[in-house]
């Protein structure tokens, strides 16, 4: 037995100590844990609420908050290190945690006590204002309410550990953040120093609770499993017995969920079913039932809907909506369907003026908000044929809800009487292999409500006319997959390769084989047709980034990297993947007020702004329109220095590594007197190193009706030493007229434009760009001397 056995190596059998006040520094809470010297660490913590227990029902507890309108925090924690002896210990913190606005109850790992390397995850609650009303807690806030709870000893999260030697450990609470509105309070902190007989002890209380769950109906393999553990013997070390322990704690826990679904599975037999169609013979679920090997009541529904369909027959226009499970939602909630999850998603009563639709079916109906995701539910067994899907749908006026059915869907216009009314959707689909998944998504993953969905068997297939439909359809997939067309993903690519290569000899009088060549066709098909469309906008989106790269060269090959480079090679590779599409931009895009798009930072990065340069009187404009219509042309993006007149200011771009020499470096530049009347600007030069700084105020003058711009394309020289720096350089002065700094298309190039052997004859063909020795571009040149490709060149 484990207590001879401890006791024969000297372990001694004294009851289990409390050791918290020995070791644990404020372990009550009782000093607010924000102050200092108070013996916890916080991490994180947003909003640390502390209270004070002011009765004897209430103990004091400390609460982390994610944020209300974003995620604020995603990461929290309160910790101590203590020194303890070698030993085994237990430690026990009171604490829960909830997971958004609605929480799901399933204790992920975003909550935990830990002690060292170990850790346990602590109570998640799904509901805990519906847990406070159950349980009675009382208060007036989430804080005092969790206090009385703590008191009674609800919400108790412990587990053992063990001092291999004497040391310090880290105890404590910590966590994660994924959602905004989640929380988590937690209370005092007790820690056990514990003994062979204590475990001895609590195996043998953890038996006896075992043992008087045996009389209860539960799955089989749950009941042998827990009978097994409650029966181990044979312990020689403690650590045997606390591993025996755990074991048991697991499968107690499993059967009392085992349990619950089972009182689940005997009220769905006697009412949810019986309710719906009392003809049915349910024997078989019964004996499913008493014999134990049922893991859920969701095993019943296929039974179910083989009674059901066996029972409706295969006659035309047969009304299969039975063996759609919950179809109106009126369960209050949705089970049977498969959801993908959104804000705000689930049945929802239909009285509650946020979700009302008026011509609903009853009382609760189904809504998803934010994003529009897709709600399914698959029905097998059902006689092949076609089939009439029904469904009531609702969103805002404008847009679109997609019904599905199988591989056939419709596009269903809202009402335009607004979200509160609904709109009845159809569509026919064919089931050729006995097996039918319905429902319905937001277009464009827009939200939506439905209700009442409706399924009609139209007309029964038999064998021949299956086979000629399968047979036609698979024609008609494999014509489809053939002609898709374009770039796309490569393993959306190879995905359609093996579709038609695999399939393409399949066996025309096999129905199995002709419904898995179909569906395998289509998806591939569907995959691969949006891999093209994804393709076919990345590259409209790269070549508009690569038509604004080649515009200038002024960047860092970071920059280029970063919004460019890395993206093109997976877009050539086949590996870009949709999200990743989805993301790039067109950078001449004309955006709202402010907004960022991939050419700000990419632009700016070989200049000298503030990173924050949208909090700055610099900055890249991709909102303007003027350049539409004040006859400039002067297009978005643009770099832009504003102001009443500009400070004083030396805007910088520094580019290295560069061929030591003479280069040549050309920008169209925009500039607006403060005064609209102003018959010149002055005070801005572009400059090139210490090269001679080009007057850029001297450009076109165009009159605008509430700007006078002066505008062209300019070009200034500079030397590039051996360190092979060159910098690039708008020089405002103090004495400027300029509210309105604008400049694009900045490039540099290499040219000595000093020596005499620099002189060359210009073709009148030539379509090389022409800067008069000001530094101005000419479109006409004339007679004379003139700067192009960087050197002096003379026009005859």
């Amino acid at each position: 037995m484990l207590v001879a056995g401890m006791l024969a190596v000297g372990i001694g059998v004294q009851a289990k100590v409390d050791v918290t006040d020995t070791y644990v520094m404020n372990a009550d809470l009782s000093v607010d844990p924000a102050t200092a010297d108070n013996g916890w660490t916080l991490l994180n913590n947003w909003r640390q609420d502390w209270k004070a227990a002011e009765d004897e029902t209430h103990v004091n507890v400390v609460e982390f908050y994610a944020g209300w309108g974003s995620l604020e925090k995603t990461a929290y924690a309160m910790t101590q290190t203590i020194s303890l002896p070698a030993g085994y210990y237990r430690l026990a913190v009171n604490a829960f945690y909830r997971e958004g606005n609605d929480g799901n109850g399933t204790n992920q790992d975003k909550a935990y006590i830990f002690a060292g390397e170990k850790k346990q995850n602590v109570y998640a609650l799904a509901n805990f204002y519906s847990i406070c009303s159950e349980k009675g807690y009382q208060g007036s806030s989430d804080l005092w309410k969790a206090s009385n709870a703590f008191y009674k000893g609800d919400f108790s999260n412990e587990f053992d550990f063990k001092m291999e030697t004497d040391g310090d450990i880290e105890i404590g609470f910590q966590g994660k953040f994924d959602q905004m509105r989640s929380w988590v309070i937690l209370g005092p902190v007790k820690l056990y120093e514990y003994t062979a007989a204590d475990y001895q002890s609590d195996f043998d209380e953890k038996k006896g609770e075992a043992e008087a769950l045996y009389g209860e109906k539960m799955n089989a393999t749950v009941l042998s499993e827990l009978k097994e553990a409650a029966n181990a013997t044979g312990f020689v070390t403690v650590d045997d017995v606390t591993s025996a322990i755990q074991t048991l704690n697991e499968k107690i826990a499993a059967a009392k969920n085992s349990i619950e679904i089972y009182k689940e599975i005997k009220q769905t037999i006697e009412n949810t079913i019986a309710v719906i169609d009392p003809s049915l013979d349910l024997t078989e679920m019964w004996n499913a039932y008493n014999n134990g090997t049922l893991e859920s009541a969701d095993e019943l529904y296929p039974m179910f809907q083989e009674l059901e369909i066996a029972a409706l027959g295969t006659a035309d226009n047969t009304d299969y909506t039975k063996v759609i499970i919950n179809p109106s939602f009126e369960w209050g909630n949705t089970f049977g369907w498969t959801v993908e999850a959104s804000n705000d998603t689930g049945a929802k009563p239909n009285s509650n003026d946020t979700y009302t639709v008026y011509n609903a079916d009853g009382d609760y109906l189904f809504n998803i908000w934010s994003i529009g995701n897709a709600i399914s539910q698959t029905i097998e067994g059902l006689p092949n044929g076609t089939y009439k899907l029904q469904a009531l749908i609702a969103t805002d006026t404008g847009q679109k809800v997609q019904i599905n059915g199988n591989n056939e869907s419709i596009q269903i216009d809202a009402s335009e009487e607004g979200k509160s009314t609904g709109v009845d959707g159809e569509l026919e689909f064919k089931v050729l292999n006995n097996k039918a998944t319905i429902g319905v998504e937001g277009v464009n993953k827009y939200w939506y409500k439905v209700d009442n969905f409706r399924l009609t068997l139209v007309k029964a297939l038999n064998v021949e006319e299956l086979l000629a439909e399968l047979v036609s359809d698979y024609e008609k997939a494999l014509a489809a997959a053939k002609a898709v067309d374009g770039k796309m993903e490569a393993e959306a690519k190879s995905g359609l390769d093996a579709a038609i290569a695999t399939y393409g000899d399949v066996d025309k009088t096999d129905a199995d084989a002709l419904s898995d060549a179909i569906d395998a066709l289509q998806k591939a098909t569907k995959t691969a047709t949006e891999s093209v469309e994804v393709y076919a906008n990345a590259e409209e989106k790269l070549t508009k980034m690569k038509e604004l790269i080649e515009s200038t060269n002024v960047y860092t090959e970071e920059a280029y990297n970063e919004y460019y480079g890395q993206w093109y090679q997976k877009y050539d590779e086949g590996t870009l993947t949709k999200t990743e599409a989805a993301a790039l931009q067109d950078p001449f895009v004309v955006t709202g007020w402010h907004a960022s798009i991939t050419c700000d930072n990419f632009l700016l990065s070989a200049w000298n702004t503030n990173p924050d340069f949208k909090e700055a009187a610099y900055y890249i404009n991709t909102w303007s329109r003027e350049g539409e219509s004040d006859g400039t042309d002067f297009l978005v993006p643009f770099f832009e220095y504003f102001g009443s007149p500009l400070n004083e200011k030396t805007l910088t771009a520094t580019m290295t590594g560069l061929v030591a020499g003479k280069y040549t470096v050309s920008a169209w530049v925009r500039v607006a007197p403060s005064d609209n009347t102003a018959e010149s600007a002055k005070g801005v030069t572009l400059q090139v190193n210490d090269g001679e700084a080009i007057d850029v105020c001297t450009g076109n003058m165009i009159d605008s009706g509430t700007e006078r711009f002066f505008l062209n394309e300019f070009a200034a020289l500079g030397n590039v030493s051996e360190d092979g720096e060159l910098k690039i350089k708008f020089n405002v002065a103090a004495d400027n007229n300029i509210h309105w700094l604008s400049f694009k298309n900045v490039k540099y190039v290499p040219g000595d434009a000093t020596g005499i052997n620099d002189v060359n004859t210009v073709s009148n063909t030539t379509n090389n760009i022409i800067f008069n020795l000001a530094g101005q571009r000419v479109k006409n040149a004339q007679k004379g001397l003139y700067i192009q490709s960087g050197k002096k060149v003379v026009k005859k």
